[in-house]
């Protein structure tokens, strides 16, 4: 009997490039829909709709070819540090998407709009493009991870813990919504 483990690591591994692909692709429209004049656009807003799809088709690759093996090898990988902190952070990467997809880039697209006609509608916008630029930094620093993490299958780490390595991440992408935040002021003070 042939083993299907092989090929849906295979399939994850493609899950994986497809969402980190189009996750990079997203994060530079992103701010190449912003910096130029600070409006997202109907055409923009629709590109990064599109591009979002191929982000789902990587998480949804990822999260059930994941599952999937788990449930075939459940003993030896939930006993892994690595494959527990793998799976956890493909679950961020997931909430940040619903987040950014349903709830930020409608709004955020919608005030960068109206912030000329409306004054009052400034405030939001900018606080709405700085939670764009810290989710942006959460979505690519995640991915890349995720992506370390199953590269990281042939290492071993005897003592390197859940624990330790949620730290790790944690500090990794606090670092990243730093520099995304700095970057998102930084940018902002060219068209103030």
């Amino acid at each position: 009997m042939i083993s299907l483990y092989p090929l849906l690591l295979m399939v994850h591994f493609v899950g994986v490039v497809f969402g980190l692909g189009a996750a990079t692709v997203a994060d530079v429209l992103f701010m190449s829909a912003l910096l130029p004049d600070e409006i997202i656009d109907e055409k923009e807003e629709k590109t990064l709709t599109r591009v979002s799809m191929v982000i789902w088709l990587g998480v949804v690759v990822l999260l059930v070819s994941g599952l999937w093996m788990t449930a075939l090898n459940a003993d030896h990988l939930l006993a892994q540090a690595r494959h527990k902190a793998h799976f956890l952070i493909a679950l961020i990467v997931f909430a940040n998407g619903l987040f950014v997809n349903f709830a930020l880039l409608p709004k955020l697209a919608e005030a960068s709009r109206k912030k000329e006609s409306d004054a009052a509608v400034l405030p939001k916008y900018l606080k709405l493009r700085a939670i764009g630029f810290a989710s942006g930094a959460v979505s690519t620093t995640s991915w890349w991870i995720v992506l370390a993490l199953g590269l990281a299958r042939r290492i071993s780490f005897p003592n390197i813990s859940f624990g330790v390595l949620m730290l790790l991440y944690l500090a990794i992408l606090a670092s990243a919504i730093g520099g995304a935040t700095m970057l998102g002021k930084l940018t902002w003070n060219r068209h103030a």
